[in-house]
């Protein structure tokens, strides 16, 4: 017989795997948090833009980088749609088949990993032209942001 505890782990389980799928429409929202913005490095760069004081290129540059994190992205949704389609119509029933909805998830990584890999390589060549102050300020906000997550990790991971 099943305790409570069991059936919590198991519907936070069903509900963990339900939310990864559901995130794969949203795919194309992410650069409005940042360019990789599930990435520590790129998501630090973006996040303390504010507190870099980059220079007018500097800016110019990274404004060009996060452009292209959004194109990239939008790309990638539209061409995903049918995928993302199939992905809602499955969640609709009743009793959704969740290793078809694995496999349609599991279709879409290469691509969100190849737009990941570039935008996060882009980001990585701008903080090679940032100073030594600006670097050691984006270097804090990887610290922080890999605090916050294993933070947010360890709730999850805690029974």
């Amino acid at each position: 017989m099943r305790t409570i505890k069991q059936t919590l782990r198991t519907a936070a389980l069903v509900a963990v795997v339900s939310f990864s799928t559901l995130a794969v429409p949203a795919f194309s929202q992410a650069p409005a948090r940042g360019p990789g913005a599930g990435g520590g490095i790129e998501q630090a760069i973006v996040h303390v833009r504010a507190k870099l004081d980059l220079s007018a290129d500097q800016s110019a540059a990274l404004d060009a980088i996060v452009g292209s994190a959004k194109s990239q992205a939008k790309a990638a949704h539209d061409a995903a749609q049918s995928t993302i389609e199939q992905i809602k119509a499955e969640l609709a029933k009743p009793q959704p088949n969740l290793r078809a909805l694995a496999q349609w998830q599991d279709n879409l990584q290469p691509q969100r990993e190849a737009i990941h890999k570039s935008i996060r390589d882009q980001l990585l060549r701008f903080y090679d032209t940032l100073n030594p102050t600006q670097q050691q300020t984006v270097i804090e906000g990887v610290r922080k942001m890999a605090a916050f997550r294993a933070h947010r990790a360890h709730r999850w991971l805690v029974p």
